[in-house]
């Protein structure tokens, strides 16, 4: 069995849809959220852990993540958005 990194349970202040990340503050952009995606670049919610990335001969891992803006309904609103999100990386 061969051993892995995995990012386990990304957590953050959930926005109206609990798999998004609220902004760090309401006079933000509006009617936004931040959606976390794995590698692969398929949805990361909230809670849930990452697949398991291999380490390689050399005992090195590498972890990619991406993010992006989704409109939580219509009439987004301009300004700065931003979020935290805080994740424990888990050796499997």
């Amino acid at each position: 069995m061969s051993s892995g990194f995995s990012c386990d349970l990304f957590t953050g202040t959930p926005a109206s849809d609990a798999n998004l990340l609220a902004l760090d503050d309401p006079a933000m952009a509006q009617t936004v959220a931040i959606e976390l995606r794995n590698s692969d670049r398929s949805r990361l919610a909230l809670g849930e852990a990452s697949p398991t990335e291999e380490v390689d001969a050399n005992g090195n891992v590498t972890l990619n993540f991406f993010a992006n803006y989704r409109a939580l309904a219509s009439g987004v609103q301009p300004g700065v958005a931003k979020a935290d999100a805080i994740f424990m990386i888990n050796y499997n």
